[in-house]
């Protein structure tokens, strides 16, 4: 189980992965181990399987064909590791999860109804809702996010859209398992997803037997033995962060692609403690290519951007109002100038 920002529970997921790894290769059986992720939808699994087996040759095509950033979008240095090390050791990794565009359909109607015949065949329809503990857990959940406008109705379109989430991770777990009996799995998921009495673990010895161990990376808010939140292991962490991230500092919109027009990025507005107003980026310009990678979705600019660091440049390419131009702009760490107080003004 992990906090999807939180740097030291990747580092610790690491780590567990290469400890299996080698207990594994001790015993002669170094090709028995495969990860489930909940960071890559169903719909990912072929990009994967290239990216694992050399297929796919760049990081940037992988980000690209596994649409990471429109499934997930947390920071891809968060489990670079984990995918690289896969990688370098030919272990599998398995899409566990949905589409967002699913969940979210769900949730905005609470219930499944309003799915395409596709989007149902790609979930799990029988939920579980009536686990001990599972629906206080979530309420408690909910009451830190919901609005003032909200009610019970908008609750349980959130439980019902939740359950679909354990069901179908619970579901690619067993599918995958029942198949490979040989197979040991990693799974790596929010903590909310893991605990074992009333998450994705029941779901998945209702459809299989097999053993499980719950380790969530712990942050002295839990025992493991609360009803709702029991786990097998617990560890604590110490505060690891990575390096800032670089940052142009604007907000953007991503227009599709259609018959008539090709997709594209354009700036909807730009942040005040960045350098881009300063650099002459303005709203509505669109950006082309960012050092000379050609964007086509805000993923391909994040992509572009991963490895940058604050105080860089780069150089963009951009539309504006029919002319095409070139602007450098200096990148930013945009957590840190969030926090600073405006200075104060010169007499």
């Amino acid at each position: 189980g992990e906090s999807h920002t939180d740097y030291a529970d990747h580092l610790l997921q690491l780590q567990i992965l290469q400890a299996l790894q080698e207990q594994l290769e001790q015993e002669g059986k170094k090709d028995s181990l495969v990860i489930g992720m909940e960071m890559f939808p169903r719909s990912s699994q072929a990009a994967l399987d290239s990216y694992i087996n050399g297929a796919i040759r760049t990081e940037q095509e992988f980000l690209r064909l596994s649409a990471y950033y429109e499934a997930w979008g947390y920071d891809y240095r968060m489990y670079r590791d984990i995918i690289n090390y896969a990688k370098a050791h030919r272990i599998p990794v398995i899409g566990l999860n949905l589409n967002k565009e699913i969940v979210s359909k769900v949730f905005n109607t609470g219930s499944l109804d309003a799915l395409t015949p596709e989007q149902r065949s790609q979930a799990a329809l029988y939920r579980d809702l009536d686990m001990a503990g599972y629906r206080e857990r979530l309420l408690e959940v909910y009451a830190l996010h919901k609005d003032k406008d909200k009610d019970e109705k908008s609750f349980s379109a959130f439980l019902q859209a939740q359950a679909l989430w354990d069901e179908t991770m619970a579901e690619s777990i067993a599918n995958y398992l029942q198949d490979h009996p040989e197979k040991k799995m990693l799974v790596l998921a929010g903590t909310g997803h893991v605990y074992k009495d009333n998450a994705v673990p029941p779901r998945v010895a209702r459809r299989l037997k097999c053993r499980q161990s719950v380790l969530i990376a712990n942050d002295g808010q839990v025992t493991g033995r609360e009803q709702g939140r029991r786990a097998d292991y617990l560890m604590f962490t110490e505060n690891v962060e990575l390096p800032p991230a670089g940052k142009i500092g604007v907000l953007l919109s991503e227009e599709k692609k259609t018959a008539a027009q090709p997709s594209k990025v354009e700036i909807t507005a730009i942040s005040p403690v960045s350098k881009a107003d300063e650099a002459g980026l303005q709203k509505g310009d669109v950006i082309l290519t960012v050092d000379s990678t050609q964007i086509a979705t805000i993923g391909d600019l994040k992509t572009a951007l991963l490895d940058k660091k604050p105080g860089e440049t780069v150089q963009l390419n951009i539309v504006r109002k029919d002319k095409i131009m070139d602007i450098r702009v200096e990148l930013s760490d945009m957590e840190k100038e969030a926090v600073l107080p405006p200075e104060h003004p010169k007499k």
